[in-house]
């Protein structure tokens, strides 16, 4: 049996599979995107987390349940974040909720987050808060 050794060749091919299971999901292409990597970090097809380590479930996108999930904006668009790849993220439907419109912090389980942005490479991030 041949094994794929090339680190790109093998995130193709995960890519190309990982497709497969959301092009019906009717996102964007960047949402596309975003929504892959999630699944190619996690690992799983089935499940993934996000950023606060709440379960997502592919099949249950725009279900409002526990393990449900939403296509969101990290800089929210309504307070004039972009409405691009580098600041796309998908959240639980419940993270999404408490996240809501919060700019630059917010507050999700009692933890509190500061959002960032890369000017170099344009995209948006989200760093937990430490408190000293």
């Amino acid at each position: 049996m041949d094994y794929v050794k090339n680190p790109k060749e093998i995130e193709d091919k995960s890519m190309q599979i990982i497709y497969d299971y959301v092009k019906d999901l009717g996102l964007t292409d960047d949402e596309v995107r975003v929504v892959s990597r999630t699944v190619h970090a996690s690992g799983d097809v089935e499940y993934a987390h996000d950023f606060t380590g709440r379960k997502i479930k592919r099949d249950d996108y725009e279900v409002e349940n526990q393990v449900g999930w939403v296509v969101s904006h990290v800089f929210p668009t309504e307070l004039g974040g972009p409405n691009n790849e580098g600041n796309i993220i998908i959240l639980n439907h419940n993270t999404a909720y408490e996240k809501a419109n919060n700019y630059p912090e917010f507050e999700v389980v009692g933890v509190r987050y500061l959002i960032c942005h890369d000017e170099r490479d344009d995209f948006y991030y989200i760093e937990k808060i430490i408190e000293d």
